[in-house]
């Protein structure tokens, strides 16, 4: 499922959540001054019609040396994970 990756989608950044975007507070963009017209409060769940699609979505790894009949078979075993879950 493409939403539950880890650190692919947002809602796992963790730092940006904390406002923590350098190891050190002088090098923190968040305690810059020149950046408090920039700041914003973010949620997770800021952004659910996109967390919703990525939820229902899969990836499929592909490779430009797949035969075809390794490729009938990957979609075949993906129409048949597809009815179990739909």
């Amino acid at each position: 499922i493409a939403g539950k990756t880890g650190r692919h989608v947002y809602t796992e950044w963790d730092p940006i959540f904390a406002k923590q975007g350098a190891h050190h507070p002088a090098l923190n963009p968040y305690n810059l001054k020149e950046n408090t017209d920039c700041r914003r409060d973010l949620t997770k769940d800021q952004c659910a019609a996109s967390l919703e699609i990525l939820n229902r979505s899969i990836m499929v790894g592909t490779h430009p040396d797949r035969s075809e009949d390794d490729t009938s078979k990957l979609i075949e075993n993906l129409r048949r994970a597809a009815k179990q879950v739909l």
